[in-house]
């Protein structure tokens, strides 16, 4: 990349050729914004009571700065979790909510039911105005990265970030990686950056692709919650799963020394969350608050501090009022001084009137059909069940991987489980459920149907049904039908070419200016067979110079390629 670009990037705006970028003394001060985004985490941490597996990482974080003790994400399980996250819009409204869009399960050849066999392959597609909340930093001069998992129910575009995937680690990619060419070579000196984390340590899959290796915590430490059987199977997994946090938290520890090393953790804010609930049976695909309460821990370093000052939280406090996960991308841009689009459903965490409710819902996970919303006002919580018809334990291949689901299967089919564990098993479901969490943090006692929390039912299903409607949920609408609403006659929309205008500016090259023509497209271009860079305004090259762009609405198929010379 050339210098030029570079400070493009810089500074977002239309820079002349030969002009330079502002000096930092005349840009508004912009921190690092960093979300470290552990897969399957329910707050299993000393924080939030639980002391059970060492953390030094995380509870020095959390002793420094806000914790949120009742922050929900807006759907149990991660593709749909993942796009509320990126975008700060609840998947309901872009189609997103399906586990998983974009591919079948891996064990379809399992399948003999025609209404599952059925379900359609496609992209969520977010409204026109929806956009990546990397894509509004980079508009402000944020280089952006994400590490591992891009799983949005829609294909990732080109340009909506700077690097990707595992090559995206801060440990490699990092300022001491750009002399030599590395993925972050094309982030200016002093440019802030939105960088990505997501660690797959504590994810379900872990707690049987580890099964053979030795156990940090002992499984008699454990606390078994009131819907598993207490069995040593159970207590084994329990155990895996802190053990599995322990490496989430060592990996957190590098990535802040890395951070602190290179001078940049004082101008840095992190964020530690889960993606969702844990990975286990009951948690994880479920409306309880063991698949949608996380732990949300958020950290400012002291140059953060020194320079915004009293427009944040102060340190080593806690907030009891709920919070949801859509309202990350929000706080995002408010730290870089930007406006919350319109679009966007959450609202930051500070500066704002708190949150009376956080809203989440469920849909197919896989091939399990199971339509379910959800409404919590920190305290209690009430579940709409869309298709009460059907039992809550539905075939689910890659679940069943786990030997605590393995047990629960086999003890249900022998008969001999029972009291709360057996609950989960009921072949159908209530219409509502309603919870006290407070009182019962397992939701294993259902008040819905007590004459003394009528009010409370109410209250909460007038909530609900209000979110429902502000946000165009399509409720339990057939899969088919939605698929006809996002992709007309069956078949993907495809993004125009952008629009192009090329301006000579004589022996100092040429300036390239590039706008979408399907409303919503992000741009992206590559120089000769460099990297692909999202496109934030004109530029500049060099007479001769190949320039490559592409636009990319969400959802849409990309345009074809566009060659400049």
């Amino acid at each position: 990349m050339t210098r030029l670009l570079a400070l493009l990037l810089a500074s977002a705006a239309t820079v002349a050729v030969g002009q330079e970028a502002p000096s930092p003394e005349d840009s508004p001060y912009r921190p690092n914004v960093v979300w470290f985004v552990a897969d399957d985490l329910s707050p299993i941490l000393a924080a939030y009571g639980d002391d059970t597996a060492d953390t030094p990482h995380l509870d020095r974080l959390a002793a420094e700065g806000v914790v949120y003790e009742r922050a929900y994400v807006v759907t149990p399980v991660c593709a749909p979790s993942r796009t509320a996250l990126v975008t700060g819009v609840h998947p309901t409204t872009m189609g997103a909510l399906h586990m998983r869009t974009q591919r079948r399960t891996s064990a379809l050849a399992e399948i003999t039911d025609p209404e599952l066999l059925a379900i359609p392959t496609y992209e969520a597609v977010p409204p026109p105005d929806v956009q990546p909340v990397s894509t509004l930093l980079q508009r402000a001069g944020y280089w952006t990265a994400n590490r591992g998992k891009e799983d949005y129910q829609f294909a990732t575009p080109e340009g909506m970030w700077h690097a990707r995937g595992e090559a995206a680690d801060w440990q490699t990619t990092a300022s001491g990686a750009a002399a030599s060419g590395g993925a972050a070579s094309g982030r200016a000196p002093g440019q802030p950056f939105f960088y990505v984390h997501n660690d797959t340590e504590t994810h379900e899959s872990q707690t049987w692709e580890r099964d053979d290796r030795p156990l940090a915590v002992d499984p008699e430490a454990v606390r078994v919650p009131a819907y598993y059987p207490d069995t040593p199977t159970v207590r084994r997994d329990l155990a895996r799963q802190y053990t599995n946090l322990e490496d989430t938290d060592a990996n957190l520890g590098r990535l802040l020394d890395a951070l602190a090393a290179e001078g940049e953790l004082d101008d840095t804010v992190v964020f530690v969350l889960g993606d969702h609930g844990d990975g286990l049976p009951r948690a994880k695909r479920d409306l309880y608050d063991s698949g949608l309460r996380v732990p949300l821990v958020v950290w400012m370093g002291a140059g953060v501090r020194q320079r915004l000052g009293g427009a944040l939280p102060e340190a080593a406090t806690r907030v009891a009022t709920p919070v949801s996960a859509v309202d990350l991308a929000p706080t995002a841009l408010a730290l870089a001084g930007l406006d919350v689009p319109a679009f966007m459903h959450g609202r930051p965490l500070w500066g704002g009137p708190p949150r009376a409710y956080a809203f989440a819902a469920k849909g197919r996970m896989d091939p399990a059909l199971n339509e379910a919303r959800a409404v919590t006002d920190g305290r209690y919580k009430l579940i709409l069940h869309l298709q009460p018809e059907r039992p809550f334990v539905q075939f689910l291949p890659y679940r069943d991987r786990n030997a605590t689901m393995r047990e629960l299967r086999a003890m249900h089919a022998a008969g001999t489980l029972r009291g709360e564990p057996a609950l989960w098993f009921r072949e159908r479901k209530p219409e509502v459920e309603l919870f006290d969490t407070h009182a019962d943090p397992d939701e294993v006692r259902d008040l819905a149907d007590d004459p003394a929390h009528a009010e409370t039912r109410a209250r909460l299903l007038g909530a609900l049904a209000a979110w429902m409607d502000a946000t165009r949920d399509p409720g339990a609408l057939p899969e088919a039908d939605l698929l006809a609403r996002l992709w007309p006659g069956g078949e993907q929309p495809r993004t125009a070419p952008p629009a192009l205008v090329v301006s000579d500016r004589g022996r100092l090259g040429l300036e390239i200016s590039l706008s979408p023509r399907t409303p919503g497209s992000l741009i992206a271009f590559r120089l000769d067979n460099g990297g692909w860079e999202p496109y934030t305004g004109p530029f500049a090259v060099p007479v001769g110079t190949a320039v490559h762009a592409r636009a990319h609405r969400l959802g849409y198929a990309p345009a074809d390629t566009h060659l400049i010379r």
